[in-house]
C-alpha cells in the first residue's frame, strides 16, 4: 500500500494490493502492478549506442525518480542495473527512458535484512554485494543517501562499462573489504575524456563517508543537469588533507611506522605529554564513534520494534481471520506513544508522530491530526531548531490541518512565518512550497486577488528550482485557474486547468487527491461555461477515483459526490441530485464536523435541491444552518455568506415573502460589492436578480441606482 503511493513515470506502478480468498476458504495476498515493456539497463548498455551525455541524461532521470520515492518516505536499498528497464521511444529527441523496478520497503523495515556482517545470509548476499553502500556492508544505518551511493554505481558502471571496485570473482568478505577500504577506480583513467566535472560528481556520489556524499538524489540530479547544461556544479575534488586521510587509511602499516619515527622524535625534544594526550584523544574519538554505532543500531531496532508492534497491538486478540484496518494500526500508534514507548529517543518519537498526523489529516481524524503535528512540532524545535527544514516542512503540513478545520488566520500566521524563516535560509525549494500552500488555502477565505499574486510569484520562481518541477506547477497553474474561475474569466480558467491536469498526473498517478482536486475544479469551470455532459463525466471520474483511494469516510468523497449531484441538478435529474447530496450531507456531518464549512456547502447544496423539488420548508431549514456554520467559521461578509444570502432571498421570493427577499438580496450584494466587484460575474447575477425584485415592487429609483452598477447592457 505504501508503494502504490509512489506516482512517477520513471517508478513501476503498484495499482492494487489485497487479499484473494479462494472457494476452499484459503486466502492470498496479491498485487497487480504496471507491465513494462523494456530491456534491463544491464543488457542493453552493452550495446553501445548511447554516449556519456545521453548516460548521464539516464542518471538524472533516475535520480528524479529515486527522490520522488524518498520524500515519499521509501529508500530503494536495492538500485542495480537488473532492476532498470529501459524502454525505447519512436520520439527521436528522447528514444529512451528508464524505469525503476523492485521497491522493496520491507526489507527497509526488516532487520533480518540489514546484516550486521558480511557472513549474515551468505547466499543472499552475493548477487547484491557489488552494489552496497559501505554502511550497509557494515549494517549501520541505512537512508536516501544508501541510493545516492548506488546511483553514483550505476553512474560510474554505466560510463565506465565496469565497476569502480574489483569485486569479480571475490568471496564475499572479500568484496566487502573492498567496498570498505578501496578506492573507486577513477572515471578519467577509463575515458579522458570524463577528467574535471562527470568525474567529480560520481566520485562525490560514491564517498564511503555518507556525510560527504549529496545529501538528495535531487542534489545528485541537480549537479548532473548542471554538469549538461554547462554550468558550475556544486561538488568539488576532494582536499589534498583529505586525500592524504585517505592514503593513511588505506596504508596504516606505513604510516604507522613513519608516525611511530615522528613520535620519537618529538618525544626527545618535547618530552612524552604529547604523545600521552594524542593517544587519550584518539581513544575518545574511538569510542565516540562506537557509540554512536551503537546508538543507530539502537535506534534502528526501536523503529522496526515499533512497527512491528503497531500492527500486532492493533488487534491483540486477532487469530488471524479478521483484517487489521489502516486506522486500527495507526490508532495503536498512537497509544503507544502515549505510554512512552520512545520516550528515550525523541528523535524518531517525533518522526512518527509527524507520520501520524499527516496520516489522521488523510483519514479525516483532523482533532487527532493537529495534537500528533503539535506534539511532533514541539519536539522539532527543540532538536533542530525553527530555521531547520524539518521544521519548516512540519509547519506547513500544520497550517493544512488547521485550513481543513477551518482556522484560516492561525494557519496564515504559521504559513507567514514559515516561508519568512526559509527566504532566510536562501531554500528556494521551500519558498515555492510555502508560497503554493498558502495561495491554496487563500482560496478558501476568498482572496482571489492575492492567491492569484503569490501563485505567479511561485510559478516564476519554480522555473529556477533544480528538482522536477511538474508537481509545484501543475498546483499553481491550478490555483491560479481558480482564481481566474472567480474573477469571472472562465476561458482562462479551463486552459489553465487543462495545462495543470497531465501535469499533475504525470507527478502522482491517476488516483491522487491533488489529480482528484484538480478534476473537480475543470468540472466546475465546464459547468459554469454550461458544458452539463462534459462537466459530469468529469465528476464521475473523479467521485470514483476518490472512492477508490478513500473509500467512504473522506471529506473529498463528499465534495466529489456534491459535485456530480449539482450538475445532475442543473441537467434537471432531481431525484438522483437529492440522493447524492444527503449522502454528501451526511458524510460531511461525520467526517467534517457540524461546524465546518465543508458541512455548509453540503447543507446549502442540498437546500438548492429541495427549493427546486419544491420543498421550500426544507430548503429554508438548510440555509438557515447553512448561513450560521459559514458566518460562525468565515465570518459575516466572507463571499460564501454572500452566496447562501442570495439563495435564500430567491427562495422568499418563490414563497412570495417579497420584503425577506428584497433585504436578503441587498445584504448578499454589498457583501460581493465590496469582496468580488461590480464586474464579477456573481455580484452582476445578484445585482440583476435584485433590480428585478425592487422593479416589481415599484422601487424604481433604488432600482436604478444598482442598475447603474451593471452597465448598459443590462
Amino acid at each position: 500500500h505504501v508503494l502504490a503511493q509512489l506516482h512517477h513515470p520513471g517508478i513501476e506502478q503498484v495499482f492494487e494490493v489485497g487479499v484473494h480468498t479462494d472457494d476452499d476458504g484459503e486466502r492470498r495476498p496479491y498485487f497487480v502492478m504496471e507491465y513494462v515493456r523494456g530491456e534491463p539497463l544491464d543488457s542493453f548498455a552493452k550495446r553501445g549506442t548511447l554516449d556519456a551525455r545521453a548516460k548521464f541524461e539516464l542518471v538524472a532521470e533516475l535520480c528524479d525518480a529515486v527522490h520522488h520515492a524518498h520524500t515519499r518516505g521509501v529508500v530503494h536499498r536495492d538500485l542495480k542495473p537488473a532492476n532498470i528497464l529501459v524502454v525505447e521511444s519512436a520520439d527521436t529527441s528522447k528514444p529512451v527512458a528508464c524505469k525503476i523496478l523492485d521497491f522493496g520497503v520491507a526489507r527497509a523495515l526488516d532487520p533480518a535484512l540489514l546484516p550486521a556482517t558480511p557472513h549474515t545470509e551468505t547466499g543472499q548476499l552475493v548477487g547484491t554485494v557489488p552494489f552496497m553502500s559501505p554502511e550497509q556492508v557494515r549494517g549501520t544505518r541505512v537512508d536516501a543517501r544508501t541510493d545516492v551511493y548506488a546511483l553514483g554505481l550505476v553512474a560510474h558502471w554505466l560510463l565506465a562499462g565496469a565497476m569502480p571496485y574489483d569485486v569479480a570473482n571475490r568471496s564475499v568478505m572479500e568484496a566487502a573489504r573492498a567496498i570498505l577500504d578501496d578506492d573507486p577506480v577513477a572515471l578519467s583513467t577509463v575515458d579522458a575524456t570524463l577528467r574535471g566535472d562527470a568525474e567529480t560528481i560520481v566520485s562525490k556520489a560514491l564517498e564511503k563517508e555518507p556525510e560527504r556524499r549529496y545529501a538528495t538524489a535531487a542534489d545528485l540530479c541537480a549537479d548532473i543537469r548542471r554538469y549538461l547544461a554547462d554550468r558550475p556544479i556544486v561538488a568539488r575534488a576532494p582536499s589534498t588533507w583529505y586525500q592524504l586521510r585517505k592514503f593513511a587509511r588505506r596504508n596504516r602499516a606505513l604510516v604507522a611506522a613513519g608516525a611511530a619515527l615522528f613520535v620519537v622524535l618529538a618525544a626527545a625534544a618535547a618530552g612524552g605529554s604529547w604523545l600521552a594526550l594524542r593517544a587519550t584523544r584518539a581513544e575518545t574519538l574511538a569510542r565516540a564513534r562506537l557509540a554512536e554505532s551503537e546508538r543507530e543500531a539502537r535506534r534502528l531496532e526501536e523503529v522496526v520494534g515499533f512497527l512491528q508492534s503497531m500492527i500486532t497491538s492493533a488487534d491483540p486478540q486477532s487469530d488471524g481471520s479478521r483484517d487489521v484496518t489502516v486506522i486500527e494500526a495507526i490508532d495503536a500508534a498512537q497509544r503507544r506513544l502515549s505510554d512512552g514507548a520512545l520516550r528515550d529517543e525523541p528523535e524518531i518519537e517525533s518522526q512518527i508522530r509527524w507520520t501520524l498526523g499527516n496520516a489522521y489529516r488523510s483519514l479525516g481524524r483532523l482533532d487527532e491530526a493537529e495534537a500528533q503535528l503539535r506534539a511532533a512540532r514541539a519536539t522539532h524545535l527543540a532538536i533542530y531548531g525553527a530555521d531547520d527544514h524539518r521544521s519548516i516542512r512540519l509547519d506547513y503540513d500544520l497550517a493544512w490541518v488547521l485550513t481543513d478545520r477551518g482556522a484560516f488566520a492561525p494557519a496564515d500566521s504559521i504559513y507567514c512565518d514559515a516561508i519568512a524563516r526559509a527566504q532566510a535560509g536562501g531554500d528556494d525549494l521551500l519558498v515555492v512550497e510555502g508560497l503554493t500552500n498558502r495561495s491554496s488555502m487563500l482560496l478558501y477565505t476568498g482572496d482571489y486577488a492575492h492567491v492569484d499574486s503569490l501563485s505567479r510569484v511561485a510559478l516564476e520562481r519554480s522555473q529556477t528550482l533544480e528538482v522536477n518541477q511538474d508537481e509545484i506547477i501543475a498546483a499553481n497553474l491550478n490555483n491560479l485557474g481558480l482564481a481566474r474561475y472567480h474573477a469571472g474569466d472562465n476561458a482562462a480558467a479551463d486552459s489553465l486547468l487543462r495545462e495543470s491536469l497531465p501535469r499533475m498526473r504525470a507527478a502522482h498517478g491517476p488516483d491522487h487527491p491533488m489529480v482528484i482536486r484538480t478534476l473537480s475544479n475543470l468540472g466546475a469551470i465546464l459547468k459554469k461555461m454550461g458544458d452539463l455532459a462534459g462537466a459530469e463525466e468529469i465528476f464521475r471520474a473523479a467521485l470514483a477515483s476518490s472512492r477508490k483511494l478513500y473509500g467512504t469516510e473522506h471529506a473529498a468523497v463528499s465534495k466529489c459526490t456534491s459535485d456530480l449531484a449539482m450538475v445532475l441538478l442543473n441537467a434537471g435529474d432531481v431525484g438522483a441530485a437529492g440522493e447524492l447530496m444527503r449522502e454528501a450531507l451526511d458524510i460531511d456531518r461525520r467526517v467534517a464536523g457540524p461546524d465546518h464549512p465543508k458541512t455548509a456547502r453540503s447543507e446549502n447544496n442540498l437546500g438548492r435541491v429541495l427549493q427546486t423539488s419544491g420543498d421550500y420548508a426544507g430548503a429554508s431549514a438548510h440555509y438557515e444552518e447553512s448561513l450560521a456554520i459559514y458566518r460562525r467559521a468565515l465570518g459575516d461578509d466572507h463571499p460564501h455568506v454572500a452566496a447562501v444570502l442570495v439563495n435564500l432571498a430567491g427562495l422568499r421570493e418563490a414563497e412570495g415573502r417579497w420584503e425577506e427577499a428584497e433585504s436578503l438580496y441587498l445584504a448578499g450584494a454589498d457583501i460581493q460589492l465590496e469582496r468580488l466587484g461590480e464586474r464579477h460575474p456573481t455580484t452582476v447575477e445578484t445585482l440583476s436578480r435584485l433590480v428585478r425584485l425592487l422593479e416589481s415592487r415599484g422601487r424604481v429609483d433604488l432600482a436604478a441606482r444598482y442598475r447603474a452598477m451593471l452597465g448598459p447592457s443590462h
